[in-house]
């Protein structure tokens, strides 16, 4: 059975009383500061049935002197602004790891026009972020969201539609990828929007339901595998209209589902990998550390899946002083080593990048060389010879950080490079002499210079980001070259 509150009849209602006399409603929000508490009382249930037609004369009431009259028209006001907002959903129970679509309907039951700001808040992203989604237990205890905050509110489409009465717009939600739903019981959840409107001249509505979630038997959680699988790729939704919500195996995330997906994601199926990803557990850990030694791993693809499993959020800790979280354990790192040095020869600029993050967490000075290396066979794989902004950004940015790598392997006792012979240790030289002009050689301006002349454009490029603050005459031409 569908549920939905019952909008007819709250229109209706409204329309019924937009005929009552002002006189009354005027007299009724005086009554909100009364005296007798019976009267308030009275008054308050009184002007939360006119609804609608009483909004005008609470928001003035809402800027009174009188306390209690402010606090009770405030109360009435977000009464009345919930009525714009009905959730549709199919059911109320649900299996830890499906997903849970919910139809967000904001539906105009004023009689003027309405604009609405979503934000960005359509396809394309994880979810829709200008969405404030809670839920409690039945104690009251705030579940996690199941996103890190480094992946929330990252842009997207937006949109801006105006409402004429009695128009609606549509918001398919799926609140798995707001909630972590990783223990049965039955929740309260909270859904709001700002819609773009100012506090002070209207309530943004609030809309809430009760979730039961159960957790599955085996033989459910494959139905739920196999109904995920059924799902679109991306999601399928126009703005204002109604959509589905798209296959995403991370928010299985119960360890019940590792037996059931391990064997797909050994042989290199993404989606099963994805699934790891939201199981945060040291068996879903060595699972993925498995297939980045297995030779399913060739696949470029299946690398850079089990490298987001391992770093969205990241596993393994960013130091060897930091202490291990839950999925990782200290016998994983070894392997996580020797898995850089693996990658570092590989002529994929992707993992290229990943094995210079995994030195600096957990490199040795001795790992310092790897890094140069990495760096230069990055400049040998960019083969175009001309400047263009959107590939020497790509990677630039993986330069960058392996640059900022090595200053983490120096305070490990690394030795600092003076005398550059590859395309790695020359943009270190670079970029320690812009850093400090005590580290400079007297040879650093040479070297300076070999890197604004490079016949490679990434060098160039890097080297135009260390331009010293006083630029001495010499360096003037080429650079103006480069600019030019």
């Amino acid at each position: 059975m569908r549920h939905t509150a019952p909008t007819i009849l709250l229109l209706v209602l409204a329309s019924l009383c937009t005929a009552a006399d002002q006189a009354r409603i005027n007299e009724l929000v005086l009554q909100l500061g009364a005296d007798e508490p019976a009267k308030r009382e009275q008054a308050q249930s009184a002007l939360s049935r006119v609804g609608a037609p009483a909004r005008e004369a609470l928001e003035r009431a809402a800027m009174s002197t009188d306390a209690e009259i402010v606090t009770r028209a405030r109360t009435l006001l977000g009464i009345i602004d919930a009525r714009f907002v009905t959730l549709d959903y199919v059911r109320r129970t649900y299996l830890i790891g499906e997903p849970i679509p919910v139809h967000w309907v904001f539906r105009n039951i004023t009689d003027e026009t309405l604009k609405l700001s979503m934000g960005s808040d359509l396809s394309g992203r994880w979810r829709a972020s200008k969405f404030t989604i809670r839920a409690t237990d039945v104690r009251g205890r705030p579940l996690e969201d199941p996103l890190p905050p480094e992946l929330r509110n990252r842009g997207g489409n937006s949109d801006s539609p105006k409402l004429a009465p009695g128009e609606q717009y549509t918001v398919t939600l799926d609140l798995a990828r707001y909630i972590r739903f990783d223990r049965a019981g039955t929740y309260q959840v909270t859904i709001s929007h700002d819609l773009g409107w100012k506090k002070d001249e209207r309530t943004p509505p609030t809309a809430t339901l009760s979730l039961r979630i159960a957790e599955p038997t085996p033989a459910q959680a494959a139905l739920v595998i196999e109904r995920v699988k059924q799902l679109p790729a991306e999601p399928q939704n126009k703005p204002g209209k109604r959509g589905r919500v798209k296959r995403d195996f991370r928010l299985l995330g119960h360890p019940l589902y590792l037996p059931l997906i391990k064997s797909d994601a050994i042989a290199g199926d993404v989606d099963a990998i994805a699934g790891l990803a939201g199981i945060q557990t040291l068996s879903s850990t060595q699972t993925l550390l498995d297939i980045l030694f297995s030779q399913a791993a060739e696949d470029a693809a299946v690398r850079q899946a089990c490298w987001d499993a391992l770093t969205k959020p990241t596993r393994f800790p960013d130091s060897p002083k930091t202490k291990p979280g839950p999925t990782w354990d200290a016998t994983f790192t070894p392997r996580l080593r020797e898995l850089a040095i693996r990658w570092s020869r590989l002529n994929d600029v992707d993992s290229l990048a990943h094995a210079g993050t995994i030195i600096k967490a957990h490199g040795t000075k001795d790992d310092l060389p790897i890094l140069f290396d990495i760096m230069t066979r990055i400049v040998a794989l960019d083969t175009p010879n001309t400047f263009d902004d959107t590939r020497i950004y790509q990677f630039n940015r993986h330069l960058e950080k392996l640059l900022r790598a090595t200053e983490t392997l120096y305070k490990r006792g690394a030795k600092r490079p003076t005398d550059p012979k590859t395309d790695g240790e020359l943009m270190t030289v670079i970029r320690d002499g812009w850093r400090s002009t005590s580290l400079r050689t007297k040879d650093w301006p040479t070297h300076f210079e070999r890197g604004l002349t490079h016949p490679h454009p990434l060098v160039q490029y890097v080297s135009l980001n260390y331009v010293p603050r006083k630029l001495k005459e010499q360096f003037r031409p080429p650079i103006a070259n480069l600019i030019n």
